[in-house]
């Protein structure tokens, strides 16, 4: 059972290592350490301690989060691949119609590329977490692409409940905060981010 109590107290359990967070989140490149310390929040989430971790070893986290965003882009390039599609047929369509084509015939085709991106994007973002906590555990590059293990753990009810409260919180969070430039974007991604990671390390190696 995984206590979302601890999980939504935690991002605030130290509003120094909250504002350091959220400051980096603005930073892009730098942003990387962000995505190292929540490989750290599951860490620790997995042994019991909910003690927000320490803004140290900035170059292990750096090289983690790099990983990770190495991760995110092998798993994505299925998606990558449908929008390049999406735009040469959609660059197509624009020539047909200045040559006095019949524009409305290729929207069909624009519409089911568009669809496909759409629902494969969500299925693959849903996936990716648990290849990112897979590597996690052991920082081994290759646990993220054990999909047998990747796959099972994925399609778990508690896995599907913290994802679904992850992206719906994290949203509404976004929302409220929004009339704050960057800083609102980059408070809500830290603060979602870390209850995220923190509850889906508690119970990641029990799936």
């Amino acid at each position: 059972m995984v206590n979302y109590e601890a999980a939504i107290k935690r991002p605030f359990s130290d509003f120094g290592k909250l504002a350091i967070g959220t400051l980096i989140g603005l930073v892009p490149i730098v942003n990387l350490l962000l995505s190292g310390y929540l490989l750290e929040c599951a860490r620790s989430s997995a042994k019991k301690d909910l003690k927000l971790p320490q803004w140290t070893n900035w170059g292990e986290l750096f090289v983690h989060g790099l990983v990770v965003a190495a991760i995110s882009l092998i798993y994505m390039i299925p998606v990558i691949v449908l929008l390049l599609i999406f735009g040469v047929r959609a660059l197509m369509t624009l020539v047909s119609f200045a040559r006095g084509g019949n524009f409305l015939s290729n929207l069909g085709g624009l519409g089911g590329t568009l669809i496909l991106m759409t629902v494969l994007a969500i299925v693959i973002g849903y996936v990716l977490m648990s290849a990112i906590l897979s590597y996690s555990e052991n920082f081994v590059f290759s646990d993220a692409f054990d999909f047998s293990k990747v796959l099972s753990k994925a399609f778990k009810g508690d896995y599907a409940l913290i994802w679904l409260i992850t992206v719906v919180g994290g949203g509404i969070l976004a929302s409220i905060l929004s009339f704050i430039p960057a800083l609102g974007a980059a408070f809500a991604g830290f603060v979602t981010g870390v209850f995220s990671y923190t509850a889906f390390g508690e119970i990641y190696s029990k799936l």
